[in-house]
Formats: structure tokens, sequence, C-alpha cells
């Protein structure tokens, strides 16, 4: 018994033949020096080309229509509409209207009322399938969410959208109002400080007016304060000594 025999593996094409040991390592070829290889010489190449010939046939097999009604498609003529130079086309000619019929989605999601809306005010225009906004909207925050940049990006839509919720105003009504105090807080006339560099947006709680823009300090000030003038007066008198 050699000293290899615990390592020895057969080559994974499925031929069952013993693969070799390899000399050195090859991090392309996923060598390692010591254990044994995963292909014997030339075998992971005609593996790949063996799927390549399965993929290829299951796509210019023959198919049936993908309407429902059974009869089998012709092979395309030319290379076109996404399909390749003699691959089976989907339908049948004509066919397709019918799957239209069923469905407003090219997917084939269900055509159901709370499934289906419109971008204008007829509902016989424009029509387009709530499930795959639905789909495009989590595929686009899965992206976003990938990278730091993406992640500011949604960070700064999440304060428009609660500026224009919450407070009514856009954004280039917040960035007006900032430019009219000159880039500071308007009770303590001071420039938010580095580490907190946002005004936030101080509103009447009763009536929702906008008042001004506040630094973080003053901001949390006259929520302690409960927005109430009368003991905002008391405390500045008991500041001054009265």
């Amino acid at each position: 018994m050699t000293d290899h025999d615990s390592t020895v593996k057969l080559c994974e094409c499925g031929c069952g033949q013993p693969t070799e040991i390899a000399k050195l390592t090859r991090v392309e070829r996923g060598w390692v020096r010591g254990e044994a290889k995963r292909f014997l010489h030339r075998h992971a190449m005609l593996l790949a080309r063996a799927q390549r010939d399965v993929a290829r046939a299951s796509r210019f097999a023959p198919r049936l229509c993908g309407c429902g009604c059974g009869q089998p498609t012709q092979r395309s003529i030319q290379k076109q509409n996404g399909y390749a130079l003699g691959e089976y086309q989907r339908f049948v000619f004509g066919h397709n209207r019918r799957v239209h019929l069923r469905t407003h989605c090219k997917r084939g999601h269900d055509v159901a009322a709370a499934n289906k809306g419109t971008r204008f005010e007829f509902e016989d225009l424009a029509k387009y399938c709530a499930e795959c906004m639905r789909e495009a909207a989590r595929a686009r925050t899965e992206r976003l969410r990938a990278t730091p940049e993406g992640r500011r990006l949604m960070r700064e839509q999440a304060r428009k959208s609660r500026f224009k919720m919450k407070y009514g105003m856009t954004d280039a009504d917040y960035q007006a109002r900032r430019d009219a105090q000159d880039g500071r807080c308007a009770i303590c006339r001071q420039p938010p400080p580095s580490h907190k560099p946002i005004l936030h947006v101080d509103h009447d709680h009763d009536s929702g007016r906008v008042r001004g823009l506040l630094c973080s300090d003053c901001n949390l000030a006259l929520g302690l304060f409960g927005d109430s003038a009368t003991r905002a007066r008391r405390a500045a008198d008991y500041l001054d000594g009265r």
C-alpha cells in the first residue's frame, strides 16, 4: 500500500478511473500538491462538452405550444425574437394571443382585480401587474443594499419621502428654507455640528405648519418643553435670574 492510497479519488466525469496525485499546486485548475486531482487529463473538457450537448439538445428538442392546446411548435427559420436558428418556438403562430387573453402579465401572473393596476385614468389603458412591480421593487432593494453607495441612496430617498409625507415639503423646499437660514439653526443661529450636519424640520403638531429648521440640541429642547412657549419663557427668566 502506498502513502497516497487514502487520497485516491475517482474521476468526477463518471468514467470510474482513479485520478493522479498532483505534484504541484495550480489554483486555476483546482490542484493541491499531494492531493488527488478531480479529473483525468482532458476528462474535464469532455464532461463540459457533454453538458453543453445535453443543454443544446434540450433547447432544440421539440416542444408543445405554451398556450396548452397540445400542438407541436415549429422551428425558427432565422435568428430573431430571442430564438436561435433551428430552435423550436414556444407557441404555434397566433396562439400567444390566447395567453394574453387570460393574463395581462408577460410572466403569467393571475389577472385578478387585486393584482391589476393602471397608470392612467381609464382602466383599459397601460395595465400592469402588481406582483411584477413588487418583484422588481424587491430586486432593486437587494441591489441597493449590496453596496455602500446604494445604502446611501436608500437613506436619502427615505428622507425625501418622509419630508413629503409628514411635512408636505419637497427636497427643493427644504434646500430653499435652509438657504434662507444661511445653513444655521433658527434658534441658536449656529451651524449644525460636524458630527450631526443635519437641520431638523420643526413643525406645529396641532396645525402641521412648518416653523423652521433646527439643530439637534434645539429641536430636542423644544420637545422636552412640550412646545410650550410659557415654559420656555420661564426657563429664560430663570436663567436671567429674574
